[in-house]
């Protein structure tokens, strides 16, 4: 044995790779728990290497094996499967790093690696009988390359290394840095010696040698045990959070279902409410039914934040900009200020600098929102004294830096209580506030709506004497007009857009599977003396609107059946419809500019939110009649 190992000295590193490969097999057999894809291309790849080494130092011997055929075949096929194993062993790592990095290949690329593997298999397999890759010359008792040399024996070795570099380098982002290290190293010694030892010409074997590296240094990096407890951890954690994730996703589109449902009945009671505020003599019932507009309308606004935070925590809540005019904007607030001091002893002031630019860019229903908060916080929690609400600002460029402030005399808020003052769901001070109306949503929904505007909201407050909420916002300036000439046009060219045009003569389709619903919009159309046809089935109505030439439509969004875009989609498809130009509007409780603008791209020229509102209705209905 002595003499064989002296006279074939390049065999000396094979024999010290076995080594490694055997304790590598011995220690996957003893410790291996999960029986995975990767730890099973792992254990193939530890096999292969070890059977190159075992090939490497059987190789020398096929040199006395003795001159006949059969003795020949069993000659090449050793020679042989030192090629055969290391494309395997490449095979494998090739496998492993897929696995590693959770890589996805196309379909063509994992055909072509099984492929390439056969294709290594039977060139190598067949090559004692072809002599493809070798040929023994008994002339000079060695081995000399076939004419197939370079591409059955290293071909296949190159595809599967350029294969994992584009593994590694398409997903080196996502790599841990202990794996970047691992595979890194790896590559370098598998792949490496596989170009070095043939440049050598055969003075010394290192094939085996440094494969053996390799994948010890990926067994101690990788696939030891403890850092597969980790990596077990690690999953757990991933799959707790997708989890949690898909149940919040869960939550948030039941919460949305469920406002919707709750929009429907409410438009209904609204709807009904204002007939009756309408049309009612007696004091009791009004009375009876101004109360119920104040509940009902609490109850839609808090329906609305539990919504709003529902589109915050699945990333669905999105700002939407465009022009308008800030004295507009600040005009609804005040009004909202009025009505809800009506019944209070508390003094209010509106202080609105004059030379502030009007025309401005921006999402003007979510900065109402978020002033509407404030506003209504400070109602809320002044019982006495006065409510100031300031706006100024300083132009600088193209931008207006906006500051709303609302300071009330309150009750104020304690400091211990500052830091949950923007959190969702949390009331402060309960012991004083129990009686007062509210979800704790207002102010949680206004920071965050602030930071997506790229706003902020500061506080100040002395408890037990009031609160000042200042709001910092930047908004794009659209022209020259200052709030004073907005309103200076405005009373010139004033009109009562509450009165609803006369339509005599012409025809009106509501379609809406709510009885109630159909009848608050009768009612509210009802002044304009237009003919009013209202229909629940969405199928009679796609065919009423084949037949029947109207003037207006309002359609539904949610119906069972045919949903109103998808009737109006079907009516404007067919150009002899008498209503394929007939202007039409969505009824919905979507009504954000994002939804509006999804409508739009359907066809409809205007929508009309849930509950409905008269003044909302009439003007739309004299704008398109």
């Amino acid at each position: 044995m002595v003499d064989y190992l002296i006279a074939n000295n390049k065999i000396t590193y094979d024999i010290a790779a076995i080594f490694f490969d055997l304790i590598i097999v011995i220690f996957l057999h003893l410790i291996s728990e999960e029986d995975t894809k990767t730890t099973k291309a792992f254990r193939h790849m530890a096999y292969c290497a070890l059977l190159i080494t075992l090939a490497e130092v059987l190789a020398p011997l096929d040199l006395n094996l003795p001159a006949s055929y059969w003795w020949g075949v069993l000659r090449d096929y050793i020679e042989v499967t030192q090629f055969l194993f290391e494309h395997l062993v490449l095979y494998f790592f090739a496998l492993y790093v897929t696995c590693v990095t959770n890589h996805n290949p196309p379909r063509i690329m994992a055909i072509t690696n099984k492929l390439m593997l056969y294709y290594a298999i039977i060139v190598s397999l067949t090559d004692p009988f072809t002599h493809f890759i070798f040929e023994f010359d008994t002339d000079k008792w060695a081995y000399v390359s076939g004419p197939m040399y370079f591409w059955g024996g290293y071909l296949p070795a190159f595809y599967f290394g350029a294969y994992v570099l584009f593994v590694y380098i398409s997903e080196f982002k996502t790599m841990m840095d202990r794996e970047k290290s691992a595979i890194f190293f790896t590559i370098v010694m598998v792949f490496g010696v596989a170009v070095l030892q043939p440049a050598m010409h055969g003075r010394l074997k290192l094939v085996s040698l440094f494969t053996s590296l390799g994948v010890f240094i990926l067994y101690l990096t990788l696939e030891s045990r403890d850092y597969q407890k980790i990596l077990s951890t690690q999953n757990q954690l991933m799959q707790a959070r997708e989890d949690a994730a898909a149940a919040n996703r869960a939550k948030s589109v039941f919460i949305a279902s469920l406002s919707h449902e709750i929009r429907t009945p409410m438009n209904a009671i609204l709807g009904i409410n204002e007939v009756i505020l309408r049309n009612s003599k007696e004091p009791a019932v009004l009375n009876y039914s101004r109360d119920m507009k104040k509940a009902g309308t609490s109850l839609l606004t808090i329906i609305n934040d539990v919504l709003d935070v529902s589109k915050m925590e699945a990333g669905q809540f999105v700002i939407m900009e465009e022009n308008y005019h800030l004295d507009e904007m600040v005009d609804g607030l005040a009004k909202k200020l009025t009505e809800g001091l009506a019944n209070k002893k508390v003094e209010y002031q509106l202080r609105v600098r004059e030379d502030l630019p009007d025309e401005l860019y921006g999402d003007e229903a979510r900065l109402t929102q978020v002033l509407s908060n404030i506003i209504d916080n400070a109602i809320k929690f002044t019982k006495r004294g006065i409510i100031v609400f300031d706006v100024d600002g300083e132009k600088e460029g193209d931008y207006v830096h906006l500051t709303f402030t609302v300071t009330d005399t309150g009750v104020g808020i304690r400091q211990e209580d500052m830091g949950d003052l923007f959190k969702n769901f949390k009331r402060i001070d309960m012991e004083n506030n129990r009686s007062i109306e509210g979800t704790g949503l207002g102010l949680s929904i206004a920071k965050q709506i602030l930071t997506l505007m790229g706003g902020t909201v500061e506080v100040e407050s002395t408890y037990g004497k009031g609160s000042i909420f200042t709001v910092h916002i930047s908004q794009r300036v659209m022209s020259e007009l200052t709030v004073i000439q907005h309103r200076q046009n405005v009373q010139n060219g004033v009109t009562d857009k509450k009165r609803i045009q006369y339509a005599v003569g012409k025809k009106v389709l509501v379609v809406d599977d709510n009885d109630m619903n159909l009848k608050v919009a009768e009612t509210f159309l009802h002044p304009s003396k237009a003919t009013i046809i209202t229909m629940k089935d969405s199928s009679e109505a796609l065919k009423e609107l084949a037949s029947v030439q109207y003037d207006l439509v309002f359609l539904d969004d949610l119906m069972p059946g045919l949903n109103g875009p998808a009737i109006l989609l079907r009516t404007r498809r067919n150009d002899r419809n008498p209503n394929a130009a007939t202007p039409a509007v969505i009824m919905t409780a979507k009504s954000s500019k994002r939804d509006r603008k999804e409508y739009e791209k359907v066809g409809f020229e205007d929508c009309i939110s849930k509950p409905l509102v008269e003044e909302e209705l009439v003007e739309v209905f004299n704008r398109l009649i």
